[in-house]
Order: C-alpha cells, then sequence, then structure tokens
C-alpha cells in the first residue's frame, strides 16, 4: 500500500499569487529553505546523496516558511520523523538568529 502527503494546511503557491508584490521574496525565501533543510536532511541520515521523499519538503516549507500545520501519513520508515526533526532545528535556529 502506498500513501501519499495528500495536503498541507495554507501552503503557500506563489505561482498562484502573481499580484503579489511579495512573491519574489516568497520564492527566494522558500528556495533559501529548501537548500537549509536538504543540508539538514544530509546531517540527520550521514549520507550525502539523501533527497527529500516526495511530499516531505513540501510539510517542511508549511511548517518553516508558512507557520502552518501538517499532517503527513505514510508507512513506517518512510521518513515522517525527519519532517519534524528537520523542520524543528531549522526553526530553532532562526529564532536563535542563526544561519539555517
Amino acid at each position: 500500500m502506498t500513501f501519499r502527503v495528500l495536503a498541507v494546511c495554507g501552503c503557500w503557491n506563489t505561482e498562484a499569487m502573481p499580484n503579489n508584490p511579495d512573491a519574489a521574496l516568497l520564492a527566494a525565501e522558500q528556495s533559501t529553505t529548501r537548500l537549509q533543510a536538504l543540508e539538514v536532511l544530509k546531517e540527520l541520515v550521514g549520507n550525502a546523496d539523501a533527497r527529500f521523499h516526495d511530499g516531505q519538503y513540501e510539510a517542511i516549507e508549511a511548517l518553516v516558511d508558512a507557520g502552518r500545520r501538517a499532517l503527513v501519513v505514510q508507512r513506517t520508515g518512510w521518513g515522517k520523523s525527519a519532517v519534524y526533526f528537520v523542520s524543528s532545528l531549522l526553526l530553532r535556529r532562526r529564532a536563535q538568529g542563526q544561519p539555517s
């Protein structure tokens, strides 16, 4: 049985906001978050080739950039905990004023 992340509550979609003057800033922030999150994931799993599963980064982005809630339902071993570990570390670093 295969499960996927069906929805992330309140996730931003900059393509849906073409007239938003902050869309470029939001897109840059999301790009920075993706790079930072990937580095944390690689450190977490101890593998320089680590990549996100479908839906993992979207949940992280919702938690970190949009301050939204995310419900991730997946099979055992898929990486649900990684979503919360990576998000927590990025949020903690940002709160302390450190580069993520």
